[in-house]
């Protein structure tokens, strides 16, 4: 390398389709493909430079001819530069998301992408986390890098050697201690169960306080001290059960969605398939305990759900004893359809006749 190069810029030394070396400024081209709207870029094959000219200048020829000639010199071969498109650029913010460890900064700005004005948004909510906003610099950098040199390849020349010391960043290093202490089949299982009580009214840190059995004003309110889940991972530190929280969502049996400006916890398909016998079996558990009137608003909820989760819960009550179930199956017979109702009836009829 030339020792008149700009110390501060990047350099590829490249050899040309017809065998001559050529150094290549990479700090320009990347410069270029990541360049403003007011600017036209070329790439000067001769000498390895990209230089940027008005796009007033370049409609109108330029005035000053002395100007023009000291950036692009007269019957130099020119190769303009397109610069990199939004479709692109959202595609990298997509990719820079999904790479977050933190469940709560990947779904801000997974969130950010969806709503309108995207780019704008994904900028707002990285001012958020200024950690976060360094790797995306740092992950911005390392694509429009990679996409200078796949520009200097698609010339059909080939790259010698490259010539830049800023570090590489390693986007996929976990950022926290979960990865160190995999969650236990046991502590999947609670966590979705606990998933399971708060699914769409309560949030991440709810669940952790649910799971850790708190004192929480919010969880007493809505009587969470007495579901099945309610301190079962007490032993476990807020930080250590939000860790298996997220190792939960990561491993897609919970997720987040939004409800306003809430992020509240939803079971995944995948989630519910796994907890769905228990879930039935604490449904109608719970229904048998309920006055007639409670009882009478939740089997008219019933009667809406998919025709396979009546099943499921009819064959739930099939566990418990008659005295227990006798009346909720007569409180469900009389607002279920016609083939439910024979089913329910049917096995009323069992029940009575024991």
């Amino acid at each position: 390398m030339s020792n008149n190069l700009d110390p501060s810029h990047h350099y590829l030394r490249c050899k040309r389709d017809d065998g001559s070396e050529c150094t290549v400024d990479l700090t320009e081209l990347e410069e270029a493909l990541n360049g403003f709207d007011f600017l036209e870029y070329y790439f000067l094959p001769a000498t390895g430079r990209t230089v940027s000219v008005s796009i007033d200048e370049a409609l109108d020829d330029l005035d000053d001819e002395e100007e023009q000639e000291r950036l692009i010199p007269e019957d130099a071969e020119t190769l303009p530069i397109d610069r990199i498109d939004s479709r692109t650029r959202f595609e990298w913010m997509e990719e820079f998301a999904d790479s977050v460890h933190s469940i709560t900064v990947r779904f801000e700005l997974t969130e950010a992408l969806r709503r309108q004005k995207p780019f704008r948004n994904f900028k707002d909510a990285l001012l958020q986390f200024p950690k976060v906003q360094e790797l995306w610099f740092a992950f911005e950098q390392q694509k429009l890098k990679a996409a200078a040199i796949a520009l200097i390849e698609d010339l059909d020349w080939e790259i010698l050697d490259v010539v830049d010391d800023r570090p590489d960043v390693n986007f996929s290093e976990p950022q926290d201690a979960s990865v160190h202490a995999p969650i236990t089949e046991e502590e999947r299982t609670w966590v979705l169960r606990g998933a399971w009580e708060i699914a769409q009214k309560g949030g991440r840190t709810q669940l952790a306080l649910l799971l850790k059995g708190s004192k929480n004003k919010d969880l007493l309110k809505h009587r969470l001290q007495e579901v099945p889940a309610y301190g079962t991972l007490s032993l476990l530190t807020i930080p250590e059960i939000e860790n298996r929280i997220d190792q939960t969502i990561r491993q897609g049996d919970i997720a987040l969605v939004r409800h306003g400006d809430l992020p509240l916890i939803a079971l995944t398909p995948e989630g519910w398939f796994h907890i769905q016998p228990w879930a039935h079996r604490e449904e109608v558990r719970r229904a048998t305990m309920m006055n007639e009137s409670r009882l009478k608003e939740i089997v008219f909820a019933w009667r809406n759900r998919p025709r396979d989760e009546q099943v499921q819960l009819l064959e739930a009550l099939k566990s418990l004893p008659t005295d227990q179930v006798s009346p909720v199956l007569e409180a469900w017979s009389g607002v279920s359809g016609k083939d439910m109702r024979s089913r329910i009836e049917q096995l009323l009829g069992r029940h009575q006749s024991h």
